[in-house]
């Protein structure tokens, strides 16, 4: 997509990272235009954001994950 022509949304979340995901499944069931910005491609093999450690998640933290599917 050509960058000048811009995109027009309702919601634009800044990071494709576990929070800015989260955050687009959490919106998906409503009727909003959402886009997430992420400056890399997810198939790129150097990502700079990545990080090899294992996420451990509170109990809370993992119902709210489960509610939004």
């Amino acid at each position: 997509m050509n960058a000048r022509a811009g995109i027009r949304c309702d919601v634009a979340i800044a990071g494709g990272g576990m929070v800015g995901l989260s955050l687009a499944a959490a919106l998906a069931p409503l009727p909003l235009s959402v886009a997430v910005i992420e400056p890399v491609a997810p198939d790129a093999s150097l990502q700079p954001s990545f990080d090899a450690r294992t996420t451990a998640l509170s109990a809370g933290s993992r119902r709210v994950l489960e509610g939004i599917g």
